[in-house]
Formats: C-alpha cells, sequence, structure tokens
C-alpha cells in the first residue's frame, strides 16, 4: 500500500537547501507523491543544522499532529562535524548518536512506519576544513561519516526498521560528481 501521508525529518540535505527549485529529494518526492492523488500530502520537516538531538526534541509534536502513515528520517552529518579542526571530538559522540537513533526509532514508532534514509558520503578534500557563509569552521570526515551510517544501518537492521542504503551505493561509485561543490550536499 502507497502512504497517503508521509513526514520528512532531518537536516540540509533533506530540507533541500542546496536546491532552492526542487526542495531537494523530499521536494520532488511531495510533486510527484501530490501529484498522484489529491488526498495524498508530504511535510518536509527537514531544518539546516539539525542533529539527532534536535529531531526527537520536535517529533512527537511535529508528527503526531500530521497523522502520518509513513515517517522519513535523515541523520548523521550534523552529528560528526567537529569544530576547529578534525581532532577535536565529534558535536554528538558515537555512543550518544546510537541512543539517540534508538530513540528515534522508538518515538516514531508510536506514531506510524519508519524509513530511515541514510546521509550521504562527504569529500574530504571539501570538507577538511569547511567553512560556513557565517565563517564557522566545521570538519567533516568521511571515517565519521562511515562510522555514524554503519550504527544507523545496523540499529535499524536490530530494530527491523527499514533502511535507504545511498551512503554505501554511492561509495561504490563516483559519488563525487553527485555533490555540490562544498562536497557535503547532494546536487539537485
Amino acid at each position: 500500500m502507497i502512504p497517503n501521508s508521509i513526514v520528512a525529518f532531518g537536516g540540509s540535505n533533506l530540507f533541500g537547501l542546496i536546491d532552492p527549485e526542487g526542495g531537494g529529494y523530499i521536494g520532488r518526492l511531495k510533486v510527484w507523491h501530490e501529484k498522484k492523488d489529491i488526498n495524498n500530502r508530504v511535510f518536509n520537516l527537514g531544518i539546516s543544522g539539525d542533529t539527532t538531538a534536535g529531531i526527537l526534541k520536535r517529533l512527537i509534536p511535529e508528527a503526531s499532529i500530521r497523522k502520518p502513515d509513513i515517517i522519513l528520517i535523515t541523520t548523521g552529518l550534523n552529528d560528526i562535524i567537529r569544530a576547529a579542526n578534525k581532532t577535536t571530538p565529534t558535536k554528538t559522540p558515537l555512543s550518544k548518536f546510537r541512543e539517540n537513533i534508538r530513540d528515534l526509532i522508538n518515538q516514531a514508532k508510536t506514531i506510524a512506519d519508519v524509513v530511515f534514509i541514510s546521509a550521504f558520503p562527504v569529500d574530504e578534500e571539501k570538507t577538511i576544513p569547511l567553512v560556513s557563509s557565517h565563517n564557522h569552521v566545521n570538519n567533516y570526515l568521511l571515517s565519521d561519516a562511515i562510522t555514524y551510517t554503519n550504527a544507523v544501518k545496523e540499529i535499524c537492521e536490530e530494530d527491523k526498521v527499514a533502511y535507504l542504503d545511498i551512503f554505501n551505493d554511492w561509495l561504490q561509485k563516483d559519488y563525487k560528481q553527485w555533490l555540490f561543490r562544498d562536497g557535503l550536499h547532494a546536487n539537485s
């Protein structure tokens, strides 16, 4: 059965920051899905910079009011930020990240079916360091992205939650061509 109502949580890649015309992959899903049936709805609740902790704070109130049939969640890259330099600890320690993923699954399951969509690999040549438009220096390491993405995949397998593994699929290909010039966001 195709769900009528879809709610999506994540950061800037899900939000569609680099794709203002199409709204990223969720914006494109919205256009396609809502054309299929007048009752179909896709709610893009992505927030640039959001972490697993941020999504946890808003998942129940923002998803439950929309009564979704399915909840899509993409996490990871904002949790692996290393401020200042590449030896600084990640924003969210791996143990806390794993705990947050389990909590996200448990909370989301009380509302609807859940699908996790992996993050994308990063291009370290461009993300160590990555200086934001606000002159914040962040570092995104591919090794961290692999570790955190594999943690999500493992937890989803253990909890029997659907998982779309774009990350490892892209790693098998020339994925850098699909990234924006910042090496962090997907092209439209």
